[in-house]
C-alpha cells in the first residue's frame, strides 16, 4: 500500500493529501479513482478515460481560477484579490482565491468545475473557519457550473455563503490569412464580402463627360443617343 492509499484510508481528502505529501492534486485524485473502481471489471481503456477526465477537470478549474482572478470585479463590484496572485495555504488546505469586498470583509472563493455538491460547502466552511481566528468578518463564495439540491439546501443555512454559477460566452468572426485582395475588373469573381459580382465591361473610373453630351448633342458618341447616360461612359468617336 502506498502512502497516498494509506492517507485515503484515513479519510483525508485529495487536496489535503497533496499538500501533506507535496505531490500534484491530480495524482492523488487518480489514485483515489482507481481505488474505487472494480478491479475485476476495469479495462485499460476505462483507466485512460478516468485519467483524462481527472486531468480535464483539474485543467478547467485552473483556467477558471486564472480567468476569475483577471476579472474579479465581474463576480462582485469593487472586490479585489488579496492573496498575492497565488492560492493561500491554511490548516484545512489551500484556498483557491482570497479576496476582499468593498466593506473590507475577507472573502474565501472556492471553485469547482462542473457540478458542486454539499461536500464543497463543507470545504468552503473549513477554509472560512481557518481565517476567523483574527476576528475579521469572513464570507464565502462557491463558484461552480451547477449545484446539487443538497448543496443548495446546505448554503441556505449559512447566510455568509453564496453560490454563483459560471458560464462561458463564445463569439465568432471570419478567419482571414491577410489583407483582402482588391479585385480587378478582369477577375469578376466576387468582392470582399464573398458575394459574386457582375463582370464589368467599363472602366472603374469613367472618363469625364464631353461638353457636347452635357448639352444633349450625342452626334459624336458611339452607339445610340438613348444609351448615353450623359456622364459619357460611351467613348467619343475618334475624328
Amino acid at each position: 500500500m502506498t502512502e497516498v492509499e494509506k492517507l485515503i484510508g484515513e479519510g483525508l481528502d485529495s487536496r489535503q493529501i497533496a499538500d501533506k505529501l507535496g505531490v500534484p492534486f491530480w495524482s492523488v485524485a487518480g489514485v483515489r479513482s482507481r481505488m474505487t473502481k472494480d478491479k475485476n471489471e476495469a479495462s485499460a481503456e476505462d483507466e485512460a478515460l478516468v485519467d483524462d477526465a481527472i486531468a480535464g477537470k483539474f485543467g478547467l478549474e485552473s483556467d477558471l481560477q486564472e480567468a476569475l482572478r483577471a476579472n474579479i470585479g465581474q463576480l462582485e463590484g469593487q472586490m479585489k484579490v488579496v492573496d498575492g496572485g497565488k492560492e493561500k495555504t491554511v490548516a484545512s488546505g489551500r484556498i483557491d482565491i482570497m479576496a476582499e469586498d468593498k466593506q473590507g470583509n475577507t472573502v474565501v472563493i472556492e471553485l469547482k468545475a462542473g457540478t458542486a455538491d454539499h461536500k464543497a460547502i463543507g470545504q468552503l466552511l473549513s477554509y472560512m473557519g481557518d481565517l476567523m481566528t483574527d476576528g475579521k468578518p469572513v464570507r464565502g463564495i462557491l463558484v461552480a457550473g451547477d449545484f446539487t439540491a443538497r448543496a443548495l439546501s446546505a448554503a441556505r443555512a449559512v447566510p455568509t455563503v453564496q453560490l454563483k454559477k459560471y458560464s462561458f460566452k463564445f463569439s465568432f468572426e471570419a478567419a482571414s490569412d491577410g489583407p483582402t485582395k482588391s479585385r480587378t475588373t478582369s477577375e469578376g469573381n466576387g468582392d470582399a464580402s464573398g458575394k459574386p459580382e457582375e463582370p464589368k465591361t467599363i472602366d472603374e473610373d469613367p472618363p469625364p463627360p464631353c461638353p457636347a453630351c452635357q448639352h444633349g448633342d450625342h452626334r459624336n458618341c458611339e452607339g445610340d443617343a438613348s444609351d448615353c447616360i450623359c456622364d459619357c461612359r460611351l467613348k467619343p468617336r475618334q475624328s
